[in-house]
């Protein structure tokens, strides 16, 4: 889960890397799109229409840039701390920089070389066409990156810039002004003005997420898009969180990550991909078409957290978590999807946070200052409701048959039973995973 993946300490500020969803054009009309819960790459035309789809979790774990040059894919996967390589057809070829990146969040390509932006190296690499590093220059945390019309384009998103190079790499130019809050992904067209997705994710404010449009020398020239009011059914030509962009013949393709939220208490934003949207304009901004993320197709899941086997092999997970509108999903042992519960007693479920089960018929569900307790088929027998429970992140049972839970917010283990709390003890700030 994203939600729960973002984090921030002082020697890995992860402020800035969720959501990244990088996407490309590749020279026909379509368009290559990152759906990175997945670690899947969709290729579609230009009214949406999915072509084909490759990769998977087994060679993708969090992608978030992709490139396209000379028949070839480069997708940046900074979990692994590789660019994996794809032929035009989608066939897996292989991968390089392990020896070299720690986190590779953007990729760009054209016939000087590849180029490959580091988010915590803070480091922007040229490689040439058998992998090895050529040069690198130093920005402060970057994320995407695009090689046009003789130059490279990198974002840094901590200075809210845009560092222009040549193609060996050389700086020419640093774009600050324009009022960018939280850039991600840019884009050129062939007049050299830059697309700019900014994520207007802002400390304790409302989203103002949106594109801007710069000209070749830095001069702010216009606007694409503007920040929804509301989602997920945002309306047509509006933004949550813009994350990706691509251009192309006329067209600016634009890639929304759907809900992320930074407020006041939080040193990092947080979300889920709620909202997720793929949306087209003409350069001049008017908006065309846009094609929204299906929440719940089949067995898809959103912004999962935890998952859980019972005592037959069904597998138990939560979708929605941490939303007002969580659902305890149960798939068979084969991965078939046989239930989503929604509401129990006609009650939608709320802000879920972990499931557990204790292999003899009972399913608990962590939530916010409650502790849901269903029986095998998914119907609620009882629950625990406690306010020194608090959010309730994770559960496990010991040896000798008491249930524990970590109380994130309380900075706290709860011991309990399933007819009750037992007691409630301190233990490290932000508990979340527990086992015994």
């Amino acid at each position: 889960s994203l939600s729960e993946a973002n984090f921030y300490e002082d020697d890995f500020n992860s402020t800035y890397l969720f959501p990244m969803q990088g996407i490309c054009a590749i020279g026909n009309g379509n368009i290559a799109v990152i759906d990175n819960s997945y670690g899947r790459i969709h290729i579609v035309n230009s009214v949406f229409q999915n072509e084909y789809t490759f990769g998977s979790l087994n060679n993708l774990i969090y992608p978030t840039d992709i490139a396209f040059f000379g028949g070839t894919f480069y997708v940046a996967d900074p979990l692994s701390g590789r660019v994996k390589i794809f032929d035009e057809g989608g066939k897996y070829l292989g991968s390089f920089g392990s020896e070299t990146f720690e986190s590779p969040v953007g990729v760009a390509a054209n016939k000087s070389g590849i180029y490959v932006s580091d988010y915590f190296k803070g480091e922007i690499y040229m490689l040439d066409s058998k992998y090895r590093v050529i040069k690198e220059t130093h920005i402060p945390f970057p994320g995407g990156l695009a090689a046009k019309n003789g130059f490279v384009y990198a974002i840094s998103m901590s200075e809210c810039a845009i560092y222009v190079y040549n193609t060996a790499l050389n700086f020419v130019r640093k774009i600050t002004n324009g009022g960018l809050y939280f850039p991600s992904d840019l884009d050129v067209d062939e007049a050299g003005n830059i697309y700019v997705a900014d994520r207007g994710l802002i400390k304790g404010s409302e989203a103002k997420g949106r594109v801007l449009v710069f000209s070749s020398n830095g001069k702010l020239i216009g606007t694409i898009g503007k920040s929804a009011s509301s989602y997920p059914n945002q309306p047509k030509g509006t933004f949550l969180t813009p994350a990706g962009i691509a251009y192309w013949n006329g067209n600016v393709f634009v890639m929304d990550a759907g809900y992320y939220h930074w407020d006041e208490e939080s040193d990092a934003p947080f979300g889920s991909p709620v909202g997720e949207r793929l949306s087209v304009f003409l350069s001049s901004g008017l908006f065309m078409a846009s094609e929204d993320f299906k929440q719940t197709s089949g067995p898809r899941l959103v912004n999962p957290l935890g998952a859980t086997l019972d005592g037959k092999g069904n597998i138990w997970t939560l979708s929605f978590s941490g939303t007002e509108e969580s659902q305890i999903v149960e798939f068979s042992p084969s991965g078939e999807l046989k239930k989503r519960i929604s509401k129990l007693y006609g009650v939608q479920i709320p802000n879920a946070f972990c499931i557990f089960s204790d292999k003899k018929g009972h399913i608990l569900v962590g939530m916010e200052d409650r502790i849901l307790i269903l029986n095998g088929d998914g119907k609620l027998i009882s629950s625990i409701d406690d306010a020194s429970l608090g959010d309730v992140r994770k559960i496990t049972k010991g040896k000798e048959g008491f249930f524990y839970a970590t109380l994130a917010d309380k900075n706290a283990v709860a011991k309990f039973t399933l007819n009750g709390l037992t007691s409630v003890y301190p233990v490290c700030k932000f508990p979340s995973g527990i086992a015994q």
